[in-house]
């Protein structure tokens, strides 16, 4: 099931009720649960509804209002998972486009790194060369890695545009490289 627009501004706004200062979006809580499904880091419910609220995997009760956001936290990692086991494209919440200053993809991007820094080292234990190349699209995207072969990367805006068209599809390569094992 897919969450509704006003089931997306209502956990926006539960998120900000909560965390004021360091609040997550929704392209931002879309990226932390999209590398946390696709990727090596394992955790339950509560504590990515913990990491999204407070940025700190740590097991809580959850209480009262946030209630209502570990549900509707719950949906959005759902529909993501199930768009994963299908093999279909991820469906992203912004565009993937990379001119006119995209905000909403940095976002994405912001929440994607956030959860991926929870343990990096986890991402690169089995095949480091395979990982790091299937994470080439995100490390060249995000323009707040400062890095100076990115930064040749990004020059050509042509070749970035399609290193980031490509981001669906590298999701779904790292989802079955850590979740498709026999």
């Amino acid at each position: 099931m897919k969450l509704n627009e006003q089931q997306i501004n209502t956990l926006e706004a539960l998120l900000e009720r909560h965390n004021p200062d360091d609040s997550l979006n929704k392209n931002e809580v879309h990226g932390v649960l999209s590398a946390l499904n696709v990727g090596p880091i394992d955790l339950t419910l509560i504590e990515k509804v913990n990491f999204i609220l407070w940025g700190e995997a740590i097991s809580d009760q959850v209480k009262g209002e946030q209630n209502e956001i570990c549900d509707l936290v719950a949906m959005l990692d759902k529909e993501i998972s199930a768009q994963l086991l299908s093999s279909e494209e991820l469906e992203l919440p912004c565009d993937l486009d990379l001119e006119n200053n995209n905000n909403s993809f940095q976002d994405w991007l912001t929440g994607f790194f956030d959860a991926f820094f929870i343990d990096e080292k986890l991402w690169y234990q089995e095949n480091e060369d395979d990982i790091a190349q299937m994470l080439l699209p995100f490390f060249a995207c995000y323009l707040e890695l400062e890095d100076e072969e990115l930064q040749k990367i990004r020059k050509d805006k042509k070749v970035l545009q399609r290193i980031a068209d490509d981001i669906p599809y590298a999701l779904q390569d790292l989802y079955l490289f850590f979740h498709n094992r026999s």
